[in-house]
């Protein structure tokens, strides 16, 4: 479903040792009937991408570095050599993890929440981008930005019909099998569906060797005492 790709040459021990305990859990999401039945789409040009960035994509779109994800649509940048602003658009449908900055997020907030709680909610960033990524794709027929940019005549302004078209519908969407909840907006949306795959596979992560041999490492990083189960 998604093309993985991993970015990791500036990540410390800490951060390659969450960056595992994603992977395992991005695992465990394609597996989930939930996520499953949000992901069926009737057509994609090609497979979405999935990065965990150590800082190099999340500096390339110029986003900061508590960012915990994002999906990358497009960006200002300058051209120094010909002193001139351009739009970097994304050539993918593509998420972002920032392993760096949740890894941040999680000591920012161990010791005023159950440890475990700021692991796993951090862990919720993941299919809470690759949501955002399927309801783009849902609403361009599988399009990437760039294609949706140049086959538009109104340049950038036609990720803000995109995106106000995902908040309609995602006011009105219910998931399968859920209580006939209505959503606020798309980040509602993608926020308590990623909550609710993340609580399903919550057992698995938890006595993944991937989620104690990060505790072990966060907790020598911090010199406390992260409880497991």
């Amino acid at each position: 479903m998604f093309d993985k790709y991993i970015e990791s040459e500036n990540l410390n021990l800490v951060e390659e040792k969450f960056l595992q305990l994603c992977l395992k859990t991005f695992d465990l999401i394609l597996q989930n009937e939930t996520f499953k039945s949000f992901a069926e789409v009737e057509s994609m040009n090609e497979k979405p991408s999935i990065f965990f960035d150590d800082f190099t994509i999340v500096d390339f779109w110029n986003m900061p570095h508590d960012a915990l994800g994002f999906q990358a649509v497009c960006s200002p940048k300058y051209d120094e050599d010909n002193d001139e602003d351009y739009l970097e658009i994304a050539d993918k449908n593509m998420a972002v993890i920032n392993i760096k900055g949740n890894v941040s997020s999680i000591k920012d907030i161990y010791d005023i929440c159950e440890p475990e709680i700021s692991i796993l909610s951090a862990l919720v960033t993941i299919p809470h981008e690759m949501i955002h990524v399927l309801q783009w794709i849902k609403e361009t027929k599988g399009k990437t930005p760039i294609e949706m940019f140049d086959s538009s005549s109104k340049g950038e302004l036609v990720f803000d019909d995109i995106f106000n078209n995902i908040e309609k519908k995602e006011k009105s969407f219910t998931l399968p099998s859920s209580e006939n909840r209505k959503f606020a907006n798309s980040e509602d949306f993608a926020e308590n569906t990623g909550r609710k795959i993340i609580d399903q596979i919550e057992d698995k992560i938890c006595s993944s060797s991937e989620y104690l041999s990060f505790v072990e490492s966060f907790n020598l990083s911090l010199k406390t005492k992260v409880k497991l189960r």
